[in-house]
C-alpha cells in the first residue's frame, strides 16, 4: 500500500497526502465553493441546524463563555470589522425589521424606558448639548452621584425635590460644557428662573467628578 508523505503511518489518498490532509487542502483550494455550499445547506435546513445547536449547547453550557473569555479581543475586532464592511446592509435589514415589527419594537422600547428612565433623558440631554455645540458628556451614574452629593436638594434654593433637573452653571449657549463639573441639580423653578443666564451667585459647592 502506498504511504502518504504527510503522515507515514497513513495510506496515500491524493497528491501524496492522507485522507484528512487531502480534505484540508481541497477545502483551502475551494474555499468560496465550500462557503456557497454551506450557505445553501443552512438556508435549506435552518430548523435542523437550530435544533442541533440547541442540543449541543445544552450538553456544553460553559463552552461559549470559556471561548469568549479566551478570545474576547479577537471577537470584538472581528465584530467591528464585519460591521464596518456590512454597515449599509445592516441598516437596510434593521429598517425592514422595524417596519415589519413596529408594535413589538414600540412595546420593547416602552418597557426599556420604564425600566431605565434616566437613559432616554441622558440621551436627549446629550443631543441638546451637541446641538448647541457643547463638548463632554455625563453618564446616568454620574448624575446619580451628583444628586446624592447634594442630598437630593436644589443647589440654588436648597429645597428637597424628587424631580431635580440638570442645570448647567455656565449655560451651554454661553460656552459651558456638558460635563459633571458644570452641572448641578436644580428644582424646576430655579432652573426655569435662571434660564440661559449665568447664575447671580454660584452654588455653595460644586462636585468635581
Amino acid at each position: 500500500m502506498k504511504q502518504a508523505t504527510c503522515h507515514q503511518d497513513l495510506p496515500h489518498k491524493a497528491k501524496g497526502l492522507c485522507g484528512a490532509c487531502a480534505a484540508v487542502a481541497w477545502r483551502a483550494a475551494n474555499k468560496e465553493k465550500v462557503t456557497l455550499q454551506r450557505r445553501a445547506w443552512y438556508a435549506a435546513n435552518k430548523e435542523l441546524k437550530a435544533g442541533t445547536n440547541r442540543v449541543w449547547r445544552a450538553a456544553h453550557p460553559d463552552y461559549d463563555c470559556a471561548w469568549y473569555a479566551a478570545n474576547k479581543e479577537k471577537k470584538i475586532l472581528q465584530s467591528l470589522a464585519w460591521y464596518a464592511a456590512n454597515k449599509g446592509k445592516v441598516a437596510v435589514q434593521q429598517r425592514a425589521y422595524n417596519l415589519a415589527n413596529r408594535e413589538r419594537r414600540a412595546a420593547t422600547r416602552r418597557a426599556w424606558c420604564a425600566a431605565n428612565p434616566e437613559r432616554p433623558l441622558a440621551y436627549n440631554r446629550l443631543r441638546r448639548a451637541r446641538r448647541l455645540g457643547a463638548n463632554g458628556s455625563i453618564t446616568p451614574d454620574q448624575w446619580a452621584s451628583i444628586k446624592a452629593a447634594y442630598a437630593g436638594r436644589c443647589a440654588y434654593c436648597g429645597k428637597e425635590s424628587a424631580a431635580l433637573t440638570q442645570d448647567h452653571v455656565i449655560p451651554l449657549s454661553l460656552g459651558g460644557s456638558h460635563t459633571p463639573v458644570n452641572i448641578v441639580p436644580a428644582c424646576r423653578s430655579c432652573n426655569s428662573g435662571k434660564g440661559a443666564r449665568s447664575p447671580a451667585r454660584l452654588p455653595a459647592k460644586r462636585l468635581l467628578l
